[in-house]
């Protein structure tokens, strides 16, 4: 009898809320609040149907009741509630995938730079009548550097500079780049913090080179004049926040590898 009382007069306030989402949350806290209250009025010694017919009507008139709690769940504010969090998972998901995919396209970048440079080795050999593929290595500090090609700049058929290419492992290892001021060739040699070049040949010459190291995959050092034509070994030396390397440089004679 006591829940018929109640939903009863459940019914009759939820047909007052315009907003049919509601009127289920609603009616389970009345039905709630009116059994607690049965209950506290029996525990005095009224039967349960009396103790429910207080309970009703201690709550006053249901469409009053109703109207009251449709003015605190207007239909646009619940709309706007729920596009609001329509709309937050949705920023979420668009954040969570856009992350994913900057996370793989980081690593596929990475793992392109680390990659074995026979690409950037054809595509820079293409660009000079006497390319020469060497396969130098130097360690700095755990930092890899692979010298793998020399493209020889000519004029005339005569050689006249050498661009060296390099890649470095790993890929954005500390090695400056091509905007650090580190890289310009007036340091003193064997100066803490400094970045020292030099090519040197079996003869006693020297030149300081012409520096572009590039971040990536993409790295080269110029020697802007070759050594003289008695020379027969040429070395490029690396002096990095002073840790030293040496490798040795092919030399190109009108046309001819020696």
């Amino acid at each position: 009898m006591a829940n018929l009382q109640f939903e009863d007069f459940c019914q009759k306030v939820c047909q007052m809320l315009r907003w049919k989402a509601a009127r289920g949350p609603v009616s389970a806290e009345l039905t709630a609040h009116l059994e607690d209250h049965a209950a506290a009025l029996e525990a005095r010694g009224l039967s349960s149907e009396e103790a429910a017919a207080q309970a009703v009507t201690a709550m006053g008139e249901p469409e009053e009741l109703g109207r009251q709690l449709d003015r605190a769940h207007p239909p646009l504010l619940c709309l706007s509630v729920a596009a609001t969090n329509i709309i937050l998972v949705f920023l979420l998901v668009v954040c969570i995938l856009a992350l994913a995919l900057w996370s793989l396209d980081s690593a596929k970048t990475v793992l392109a730079r680390r990659a074995a440079p026979e690409d950037t080795r054809a595509h820079y050999q293409e660009r000079y009548e006497y390319p020469l593929a060497i396969d130098e290595w130097a360690e700095v500090d755990g930092l890899r550097l692979h010298f793998h090609t020399i493209g020889v700049m000519s004029s005339a058929g005569q050689p006249f500079a050498y661009e060296i290419y390099l890649t470095c492992d790993p890929a954005d290892g500390w090695l400056p780049d091509n905007g650090s001021p580190r890289l310009e060739m007036h340091f003193v040699e064997n100066v803490p913090g400094n970045v020292f070049y030099r090519f040197v040949a079996d003869t006693g010459w020297e030149c300081i080179p012409a520096t572009s190291l590039h971040s990536g995959v993409n790295r080269w050092i110029i020697l802007p004049q070759l050594p003289p034509e008695d020379a027969e070994h040429l070395w490029l030396e690396g002096n990095v926040f002073g840790h030293t390397f040496r490798v040795e440089i092919p030399l190109l004679k009108e046309g001819v590898q020696s």
